[in-house]
């Protein structure tokens, strides 16, 4: 395993690709999460705790999806030609990663078996639920109720703070109809 290590340790300055990514990220999105994040100031009441939670529930969903769709993106967008270049130029990472032999490479990918993955997370003590739950079971059941009473809209950061003002007052009134505010601190 000293071989192949599984990570090392660069300068920020010496691992260009992925600090280039972040403008094309930019350049894909329009603007900056952190921006659109931003204007929730005149949205999310910090000490609401039906605001706190809808913004866990529904913020982690939508950067979620722009994670995706930029990796993607960026995984599907063709780079541009570069002779003389060691690496492959003037095609799609993903065309190089699943096809390799193509461009003279070859693929170096280490297999682990399933019993290997299961005895490393058998050693972390939070399950991978639990670990991954951002609201309280019953918030995200009754959010998940309302989104889609609103028709499931699109979860992207454009319409995010609209999709958050749609729902938080739709949550509001059945945490208080059906007597879930303790049920929420939970």
């Amino acid at each position: 395993m000293a071989d192949w290590p599984p990570t090392v340790s660069v300068k920020s300055s010496s691992n260009i690709s992925i600090e280039s990514a972040w403008s094309f990220d930019r350049n894909f999105n329009g603007r900056s999460l952190r921006e659109i994040l931003e204007e929730g100031r005149i949205h999310l009441i910090p000490g609401n705790l039906i605001h706190r939670h809808l913004f866990c529930w529904l913020w982690s969903k939508i950067v979620q999806v722009g994670l995706d769709e930029f990796l993607d993106y960026f995984n599907n967008q063709k780079t541009r030609k570069q002779p003389g270049q060691i690496l492959p130029s003037g095609v799609a990472p993903n065309v190089v990663f699943d096809m390799p032999q193509d461009y003279g490479l070859e693929n170096l990918a280490v297999p682990v078996a399933q019993e290997a993955i299961d005895a490393l997370r058998g050693l972390i003590d939070t399950p991978r639920t639990e670990a991954l739950r951002w609201v309280p079971d019953v918030f995200n059941v009754l959010a998940f109720e309302v989104y889609h009473e609103l028709g499931s809209p699109r979860l992207e950061a454009l319409n995010g703070w609209a999709v958050f003002n749609a729902m938080a007052p739709l949550i509001r009134a059945q945490v208080e109809l059906h007597g879930l505010y303790e049920a929420l601190l939970a």
